[in-house]
């Protein structure tokens, strides 16, 4: 799996600048732009969604049944009653 500093490379430039790109912020000239997304596509880097949330101070709740099924719930997307049934089953699978 591609990481930040394999387009940063690829692309002759700083992983703060491929940073900037990916999250569309003002600052980086178009051509610059044109390579970083051209190296995005070559190396298909992906990015990672936990990482970005830890940086944003968000959080989420994953669990996993005792059928293998994966419960992935974002911070704010729950009311306070849904939550407590997020804890209960938490509990009912340990």
């Amino acid at each position: 799996m591609a990481s930040l500093h394999d387009v940063a490379r690829l692309a002759g430039v700083s992983k703060s600048t491929v940073s900037r790109v990916i999250n569309d912020e003002y600052g980086v000239k178009e051509a610059t732009k044109q390579k970083v997304r051209q190296a995005v596509a070559e190396c298909g880097y992906v990015p990672n969604q936990v990482a970005k949330d830890l940086k944003e101070e968000s959080s989420a709740i994953i669990v996993q049944d005792k059928t293998g099924k994966v419960l992935f719930v974002k911070e704010g997307a729950l009311e306070q009653d849904e939550i407590a049934k997020v804890i209960e089953l938490i509990k009912q699978n340990i």
